[in-house]
This record gives structure tokens, C-alpha cells and sequence, in this order.
């Protein structure tokens, strides 16, 4: 089973999302939904080492949505959840579009095997001159770490993340490994909260 994840935040009054995809095969719709939810909230953003470490405490996950990529008509899985960024330097966050890139690579051709995730409420320190800090590889080495041992590694949460077209989600390829981009990128928002 294909599932589509929607992870909503706040930061600086404003609402940032990502959407992965995830597969688990010989899922049950909806006791596996429910526990992709709360591995996304313990593993992916929480846990000793999720992706909250590197952001600042004003940005704060508020929602996990897990949908049935292959049945759109189905409900979402919906868990509230409250998962605040780690880095309490508030004024030295960057602006809300502005976000660490996290890569999602699969070995497939082209498109098919590049992804990305938005990581909101990073600090400027996380960038250096224009590029990825020495500092902030460091921090992210154990988050890597944890999400590739989470999502990647067989045996981690039994969910494998992977690459997804918006139009066709059957269209699914595993990854094998995350990167993280030298620069920052601008997250396009569409229709939530307000808009940039």
C-alpha cells in the first residue's frame, strides 16, 4: 500500500506543510495508517534525533495526515500532535518560505528518483556565506542517521519512504538514501494559511 503523509506546521503564524510518501506492503487500511502517524510523530520529527533538532521552537508540527494514495475517497488518518522545534534562538530563525532541503533519492531514472522534503524554522546559522554550515552537518549527521535507520534500513519503523508524483502515486519508487542540499530553497505555498 502507497500512503501519501501531509505534515502540517506553524511558524511565525503561518502554516507549512510536506507531503511524503511512504509504502508498506501487506498494509491494512486503517491500523497501519494510525501507525504510520505516530512513527512520523516519534521517528521522522520527534525521537532523540528527528528532524525537530535542527529547527528553531517557533515552528511547531501540529498535524500528521496519512491518506490511502490508492483510494483518494478515503478519510485521512488524522493525529494532532504537538512537536516543537529544538533551537530556541527565536529571532534568528529564518523566514517561513525559506527552508533546509532534504533530499529523497531513489535509483531510478530522472525525476523518478529525486524527491524533497521542506525542513521550515531553521536557523540562519544553518547556512554559512550562502551554503550549508560545518556546524549544521554535524546536527544533521544523527538525523540522517535516524531517518534512514526509520524508513530506509529494513527492520526500522516497516515503513519505506519513497518517490511519488503528485498525478500518479502507484508511480512509486523506494529510496535508498536522504542528502541534504548545500543551499536553502524557497518553499512554494499553495492555499494555506496565508500566503506567500
Amino acid at each position: 500500500m502507497i500512503f501519501r503523509v501531509v505534515n502540517s506546521a506553524h511558524l511565525f503564524g503561518q502554516t507549512v506543510q510536506n507531503v511524503i510518501h511512504f509504502s508498506k506492503t501487506d498494509a491494512v487500511w486503517p491500523s497501519d495508517a494510525n501507525s504510520l502517524a505516530l512513527a512520523i510523530r516519534d521517528v521522522w520529527l520527534g525521537g532523540a534525533h528527528g528532524i525537530r533538532w535542527i529547527q528553531t521552537s517557533t515552528c511547531v508540527w501540529s498535524l500528521v495526515q496519512v491518506y490511502d494514495a490508492g483510494s483518494p475517497s478515503l478519510s485521512p488518518i488524522s493525529l494532532t500532535i504537538s512537536v516543537a522545534g529544538n533551537e530556541t534562538s527565536f529571532s534568528d530563525a529564518l523566514p517561513p518560505y525559506e527552508a533546509l532541503i532534504l533530499r529523497i533519492r531513489a535509483d531510478a531514472f530522472g525525476k523518478h528518483g529525486r524527491g524533497r522534503v521542506y525542513i521550515p524554522g531553521v536557523t540562519v546559522g544553518t547556512f554559512a556565506a550562502g551554503v550549508l554550515s560545518s556546524s549544521a552537518i554535524t546536527a544533521l549527521s544523527p538525523i540522517l542517521a535516524q531517518l534512514t535507520a526509520g524508513f530506509i534500513t529494513s527492520g526500522g519503523t516497516g515503513f519505506s519512504v519513497g518517490i511519488a508524483p503528485r498525478n500518479s502515486p502507484v508511480d512509486f519508487h523506494l529510496a535508498d538514501r536522504f542528502e541534504v542540499a548545500p543551499t536553502s530553497g524557497v518553499q512554494r505555498r499553495r492555499n494555506i494559511g496565508i500566503g506567500i
